[in-house]
């Protein structure tokens, strides 16, 4: 089965990129948040000619070394033999011109991700269902608020998910989040663990102990894993 292999440190980010996919009929095979890993699966797959039908790079505005070493191996391999897809926070014509050159590979902004399923589609169009699945519309739209300190994921995600006919209402704090879910009705409450005036779970209890807010359905999001914040 062709597989899709993910680059990209913003666990928000990748979900975004995940679901985008899901819906149009494409899975991620392997996700990896850190560069490092990311450099030992492809030499392992390049060892064993078992390269990956398409290859996503989210390029960080600070790019670490472990970054230049994945992007020296895809150097190496023609895009007839790995297609490739970047995604980055800003242009970066240094290498806007080796991909031009290389074939088979594409950047786009975060803010253009709604191009992802047509740039996936031309670098790579068997990893598409040739019927994307039904997608039903609710009479109403769902009204969602995500709360997320970093400009970029609000930007993205708004820009995504009114495009899908949802209305989306931003916040990049617990002060402003707490304030919008209690000034209006919303369907769902994405909130980012880490803000800057406390952390995620602080803004869920706060949500709980309001009867304005109390019955709000919640998610929160986090890039870091461990049990303490899991059992917050």
């Amino acid at each position: 089965m062709p597989e899709i292999l993910v680059v990209e440190r913003s666990a928000t980010l990748c979900n975004l990129l995940e679901r985008t996919l899901e819906s149009a009929g494409v899975g991620i095979a392997c996700h990896f948040e850190r560069f490092g890993d990311a450099v030992d699966e492809m030499r392992q797959r390049v060892v064993a000619s078992r390269l990956p039908a398409l290859l996503v790079i989210g390029i960080p505005e600070r790019e670490p070394a472990e970054c230049q070493a994945l992007l020296k191996i895809v150097r190496e391999l023609p895009g007839s033999v790995l297609p490739l897809l970047i995604l980055s926070h800003a242009p970066l014509p240094r290498l806007d011109s080796w991909l031009e050159r290389r074939g088979g590979s594409m950047r786009l902004l975060w803010s253009q991700f709604w191009q992802v399923p047509g740039a996936i589609s031309e670098l790579s169009p068997n990893l598409l269902f040739s019927t994307p699945p039904e997608r039903v519309t609710p009479q109403s739209p769902m009204r969602l608020l995500l709360v997320d300190d970093s400009v970029s994921v609000r930007r993205t995600y708004h820009q995504l998910l009114t495009q899908q006919g949802m209305q989306v209402d931003l916040a990049e704090s617990i002060a402003e989040g707490f304030a919008r879910a209690r000034a209006g009705r919303y369907d769902l409450i994405v909130v980012d663990y880490y803000l800057p005036d406390g952390t995620g779970d602080e803004l869920v209890r706060k949500l709980r102990a309001d009867p304005a807010t109390e019955g709000a359905l919640v998610a929160m999001i986090t890039a870091t894993y461990g049990d303490e914040l899991i059992q917050k």
